[in-house]
């Protein structure tokens, strides 16, 4: 019987627990009911062991799957159902509970000792089998010396992975020569074994494990899946250890990666169709490709780091050399570009902005291509905004007067392409290059207008963002001195704006910005004798502080600007107002006592409340100043200035 999937999921809760206890009670169910009670707590048993982590009802669940099975032995629905299941909860246990796991591997392989020839089942055994491996390689690592020096030795993480390859290879030998599955799954494991030995740094181990694979590889020179299982186990070695490696040796190995590559992909189509029923969870055999692929612009990375545009052009002819199987052709699109952007990056850096020029020019063909298409065509216009972004910047660092009609032309494409993408990240790269031809150019209010209007109108990110309120709030001081408070206010506000924008209210960087504009809008309105103004600033601090709790840097203008008015409002006479000032700043500066700075302000804002208490004749109220910050370690004059505080206020 067929189950339709539409129909088969048990939505009557009381129909669905009557069905389990019947069935935990060996009661005999119909093959329809017991076919729609496997799909349904195949369902549940997924979805409790994936998305709500409830191992022990997952568990239940797996085993009334089991007694279905029992029930129904030739159900393919019941089998599905279980299989699926089944692998879901061993590897989400193996997570957390590596005995449960355990548990549910025994009974498959128990199953399959009942029928051996059973090729799916040997599969998922198999399947089961590795996601356990995985799963110890996976146990941390201090928990595997603990337990070497423990009174009672236990096994390792690793020799119990050992113990999981073991049963997989004794299970998966009767069906090495009939089943291509089974002889990828052995490269998978040892795969898995070469990545552990990759990320602990087993240089050595790693080494002798890919030579291994390679060998396993060369028993099976027909079989796709082998060789796409060691082309991962070389990549990823390649990945993470190319910056170690000697170029000589770092060259060998991506030759490797080549060869097996070029050797194999004639062969994707030929294999995947004789045997449509492979099942790998989150495989396939394209994937060969995009592991090259993704080892080359690794490898494209380092080279531009280091200026080598002969060392990208390399690696852009070994691309271009491959055949490409139809699954990779997006990733193999989206190489291209990023190799034409590391280009112009590289050609930039150097100051040949003619081959910079060539090498846009060539991705934005690529781009415009592709425009349209989910994938390549957004990376291709990230490469393409980061080409962009990079050559606007090279010409405003050389000269950004002698190369403004250049930077005209380049800065109104990227525009274009911000505004076709509305990505944040076409966005960001636009912000950023009006950012540094502001900061490399001369003075042009006019662009710095259109710079601030973008960042407050776009998610520009965190970092562009900051600096133009680290530009606003500079100005506010600025304005103070020069164009008088009204002027300050105008900067102060624009701060106040980016701060307050949904993009940016969760920015560090740009909270602290909106405290430092405070800070300096109180210090202009101190100076110009508007106190109520500076009350204003010193207000909007405390809130900003409140709602930054973390936020050290707040911290620290609030700390300067509490120190100021405390020191005005003593000198006014007006102590009441400088100890509210005073206390209103304690709780939000003393979680940050540590910091030097900070630690420096709040004592010596106390110092000065206390000495103009103590001449106001109110000795008593400086014991409860101390009390506060007694703790605080400060250095310098301001450990003897605590010094003296706890002198004024009598305490021992």
């Amino acid at each position: 019987m067929v189950v339709d999937k539409n129909t088969a999921f048990i939505h009557d809760e009381h129909e669905y627990e009557a069905l389990k206890k019947a069935l935990a009670a060996g009661k005999r169910l119909c093959s329809p009911d017991i076919e729609r009670l496997a799909f349904t707590l195949g369902d549940y048993c997924v979805r409790h062991a994936a998305e709500d982590e409830d191992l022990e009802t997952a568990g239940r669940e797996i085993s009334l799957l089991f007694q279905c099975r029992q029930a129904l032995p030739d159900s393919k629905a019941v089998r599905d159902a279980l299989y699926e299941a089944a692998l879901m909860y061993i590897d989400e246990a193996g997570d957390q509970d590596l005995k449960r796991a355990e548990a549910c591997l025994s009974q498959l392989l128990a199953l399959l000792e009942q029928d051996s020839a059973n090729r799916t089942l040997a599969r998922v055994c198999a399947n089961a089998s590795i996601l356990t491996l995985v799963n110890y390689l996976d146990r941390d690592e201090a928990a595997e010396k603990k337990s070497l020096f423990s009174f009672r030795r236990k096994k390792t993480p690793r020799e119990h992975a050992l113990d999981r390859y073991a049963t997989l290879e004794a299970l998966a030998a009767p069906c090495l020569d009939r089943d291509p599955v089974m002889p990828a799954m052995l490269a998978w494991a040892r795969r898995a074994f070469i990545v552990d030995d990759v990320f602990a740094g087993r240089a050595d181990l790693c080494a002798a494990g890919l030579r291994e694979l390679a060998g396993f590889a060369g028993k099976y020179p027909d079989n796709v899946w082998v060789a796409a299982e060691y082309v991962h186990a070389c990549c990823r070695c390649f990945q993470n250890r190319f910056r170690d490696l000697p170029r000589a040796e770092a060259e060998e190995l991506l030759s490797e990666i080549e060869r097996v590559v070029r050797a194999y992909n004639v062969k994707y189509d030929a294999i995947a169709e004789s045997d449509p029923d492979y099942v790998f969870p989150g495989y396939d055999p394209g994937k060969i490709d995009d592991y090259f692929i993704s080892a080359l612009t690794d490898f494209a990375v380092h080279e531009t780091e280091n200026n080598h545009a002969d060392g990208i052009w390399a690696i852009f002819n070994r691309l271009s050399g491959m055949t490409c199987s139809p699954g990779a052709v997006k990733m193999y699109r989206v190489a291209q570009g990023q190799l034409f952007s590391n280009l112009v990056f590289v050609y930039g850096n150097g100051g040949d902005h003619a081959r910079a020029g060539e090498a846009i020019g060539k991705l934005r063909e690529l781009a415009h291509a592709e425009q349209g298409r989910d994938i390549s065509g957004k990376a291709l216009t990230e490469s393409l905004s980061d080409a962009l972004y990079n050559l606007i910047t090279d010409f405003a660092e050389a000269d950004a007067v002698r190369h403004k009609e250049r930077l005209d032309d380049l800065i109104a494409e990227l525009k274009e392409l911000a505004d076709g993408a509305d990505e944040a990240h076409s966005h960001i790269r636009y912000a950023a290059a009006l950012y540094n031809v502001c900061a490399n150019g001369p003075e042009d209010k006019a662009l710095r207008e259109r710079l601030y209007t973008y960042v407050l109108e776009h998610d520009t990110g965190g970092s562009v963002a900051e600096k133009v309120a680290e530009g606003e709030s500079i100005l506010v001081a600025k304005a103070g001195k020069t164009g008088g408070i009204e002027n300050a206010k105008h900067h102060w506000r624009r701060v106040k704006a980016l701060a307050a924008c949904g993009y940016y209210s969760r920015v560090s960087e740009i909270q602290a910005q909106s405290a430092v504009a405070d800070f300096n809008l109180l210090t202009v309105a101190s100076d110009a004798g508007d106190m109520a103004l500076a009350g204003e600033m010193f207000a909007s601090m405390v809130e900003t502080a409140a709602a930054c709790p973390e936020n050290a840097a707040v911290a620290l203008r609030l700390a300067k600007g509490a120190l100021n008015l405390v020191t005005d409002h003593g000198e006014a006479g007006d102590i009441a107002k400088a100890e509210a000032v005073f206390h209103t700043m304690l709780p939000h500066a003393l979680p940050f006592s540590d910091d030097p700075e900070i630690a420096k302000r709040v004592v010596n804002a106390a110092f000065n409340l206390s000495i103009d208490l103590v001449n106001a004749g109110q000795h008593q109220r400086v014991a409860p100043i101390y009390d506060a910050i007694q703790h605080i370690k400060p250095d310098g004059e301001a450990l003897s200035r605590l010094d003296k505080i706890r002198t004024m206020s009598g305490r021992k």
